[in-house]
């Protein structure tokens, strides 16, 4: 244990526990970033991180047959736990809450700081759940900075839906359906995210659905999940999703195209008949969907830019992105993490019905929402959309986000640097 108290002195230890995707993901970039500036520092003489402690990494794995945690290294060194408990077993959360206050008890003793856990496993576990974090944003300050769909709880089992976390302000943009009128619909399994199984969604028309969901979306949906989502399905929103990354204060913007969505539901559906049985249901695989979002800048290099210029860091949109990104944070108490962001427009059109006619183009689209002269400066469609949170989710892979690793690596130290005060 002298050890460990010593190691406290010259070293940040930090464990990393997740599946070995995330390791591959994210651990991996983390370590070598860490391990880089150590070398640099070692050539100049310059300490970088801690007061002149350097990173020192280590694995924490869940050991199912004891149902613990255990590092490859002495327990007491570990300063932080850096963590993404979703990709592993359910029985992980409380084997790490176990090993914190174990591992923290004994660091008092020797008085060093309790371990630091980023972020609390209790809070990143709200959203795993589209259920639990439909009804966490209903405690979200008022007013609030954004939207959620409505949203119904339901069980492979049938029955009534259980309504969630709707807002009956919510109604001035996104006005209440009432029974017997035609609406869009997306089902999804209440866990959010994990097993492939999750990213498998069903879209449909029809009623609303009071009585459960219609025995033609039951046959589409995963059969490994026993519990569902329905949300109100927003078509008439502008044909881009915004990627938000969040790293504590820190937030990258993305847009990504929803053009491939778009095109798979109005060449999916076929008419049935125009009474209230509605259309066919098409099944969506939102990874395979938004896979080639590199690609789609690419081919469409003056879209992007205009996107880029427009999602600026210290611009209008930035700005309110950030401000909802902090209402979340405090609602949530997460410091990493990120959001899927739907703009709807100011007027919704008549009968939920997509913004632009088929075939949906590049150009319509960059004509609709940034004018053609000049630097291509948004248009008041785009200025006035109102905001619609419709994902949230615990350290995500932060896909195409610069400087990741060293905002990462500086909230580490700056947790610590706060234990250790």
């Amino acid at each position: 244990m002298e050890d460990a108290v010593e190691a406290h002195r010259t070293e940040l230890v930090v464990a990393l526990c997740g599946s070995e995707k995330k390791h591959r993901q994210s651990f991996e970039k983390i370590r070598r970033y860490a391990e880089g500036i150590r070398n640099e520092s070692g050539k100049n003489g310059t300490p970088t991180f801690g007061g002149g402690r350097t990173f020192v990494f280590v694995d924490m794995k869940y050991d199912a047959h004891n149902r613990e945690m255990i590092t490859d290294d002495d327990d007491m060194k570990v300063d932080v736990v850096l963590h993404k408990l979703s990709t592993l077993p359910p029985e992980a959360f409380g084997a790490l809450l176990k090993w914190c206050e174990a591992t923290s008890a004994k660091r008092r003793q020797k008085r060093l700081p309790p371990v630091v856990v980023i972020d609390p496993p209790n809070a990143a576990r709200v959203v795993m759940k589209r259920s639990t974090l439909a009804k966490a944003l209903e405690g979200r300050p008022v007013p609030s900075l954004f939207l959620t769909p409505r949203s119904w709880f339901c069980s492979c089992g049938g029955g009534a839906l259980e309504p969630l976390g709707w807002r009956d302000t919510d109604s001035t943009v996104t006005p209440d359906t009432t029974e017997g009128s035609c609406e869009w619909w997306i089902t999804k399994t209440d866990l959010s995210t994990g097993p492939s199984y999750t990213h498998r969604m069903v879209v449909w028309q029809g009623p609303v659905p009071t009585n459960g969901i219609p025995q033609a979306v039951m046959k589409l949906l995963p059969s490994e999940s026993q519990t569902y989502i329905v949300q109100k399905f927003f078509l008439s929103a502008l044909p881009f999703v915004l990627k938000v990354y969040c790293v504590r204060e820190y937030v990258a913007i993305r847009a990504v195209s929803a053009f491939s969505l778009l095109r798979a539901l109005l060449d999916g559906y076929s008419s049935i008949n125009s009474n209230r049985e509605g259309f066919q249901p098409v099944c969506i695989d939102s990874q395979k969907i938004f896979a080639n979002k590199d690609v789609w800048d690419q081919q469409n290099p003056q879209l992007a830019q205009h996107w880029q210029r427009y999602l600026i860091e210290g611009g209008e949109a930035h700005t309110q992105c950030k401000a909802i990104a902090a209402q979340l944070s405090q609602t949530l108490q997460l410091s990493l993490f990120g959001f899927d962001l739907l703009l709807l427009p100011k007027d919704l059109p008549s009968g939920n019905q997509p913004i632009l006619e088929s075939p949906i183009t590049a150009e319509a689209v960059g004509a609709l929402l940034f004018e053609e002269k000049g630097v291509g400066s948004p248009t008041i469609l785009l200025r006035t959309a109102v905001p619609m949170v419709v994902d949230v989710n615990y350290f995500p892979g932060y896909a195409g986000m610069s400087e990741v690793e060293r905002r990462i690596t500086e909230m580490i130290e700056s947790s610590v640097v706060s234990k250790d005060c």
